[in-house]
């Protein structure tokens, strides 16, 4: 809505702005699911949310025409279980009803991405997986939201296309 109302959380002349965002859009077709499966409700949310997250990279590249943009696809996330709402059981397991849409999120954030000039995507899910294939409870202790130490890694994966931009002294015409 904000971008809608010509209102930008990026300042004018920013050199890169980085973009994080979807991932709700899915949680939140799983908690509208009730009583029906929340796997289908998310996987019936991933096309309107992949073309969310353009829509809002499109609204950048016209607010910030000179900006570079890192494109972060969507992080790997569990689930918590509140079925027994004394008792929530967070499952840090992959895949996930997530995993799936997810991943198919991030392919086309990926294409589109080499289509839109200065729009550079990146994906840093990996980092946030562990050698069992599982989520790494260490850095996302709610199997959805990187700790510190989660945001160090992300941080890290950032700077991969973060810093050559920003040292890039011509910045100024995302080209």
């Amino acid at each position: 809505w904000r971008l809608g109302s010509g209102e930008s959380p990026a300042c004018p002349g920013s050199r890169v702005v980085v973009v994080l965002i979807g991932t709700n859009d899915l949680g939140l077709a799983a908690l509208e699911a009730g009583s029906e499966d929340p796997s289908k409700a998310v996987q019936a949310a991933t096309a309107k949310a992949s073309k969310g997250v353009q829509e809002v990279i499109k609204t950048f590249r016209f607010l910030l025409p000179d900006s570079h943009i890192i494109l972060l696809g969507i992080l790997p996330r569990g689930f918590k279980d509140k079925s027994d709402p004394d008792k929530p059981v967070i499952h840090y397991n992959q895949p996930s009803i997530f995993t799936d849409p997810i991943k198919q999120i991030n392919r086309e954030l990926g294409a589109f991405a080499l289509s839109q000039r200065g729009v550079h995507f990146l994906d840093c899910g990996r980092h946030f997986v562990g050698a069992d294939g599982h989520l790494v409870p260490g850095l996302m202790p709610d199997a959805l939201h990187p700790n510190a130490a989660g945001m160090a890694k992300l941080a890290d994966c950032v700077n991969t296309v973060l810093m050559p931009l920003l040292a890039n002294r011509s910045i100024g015409s995302a080209a």
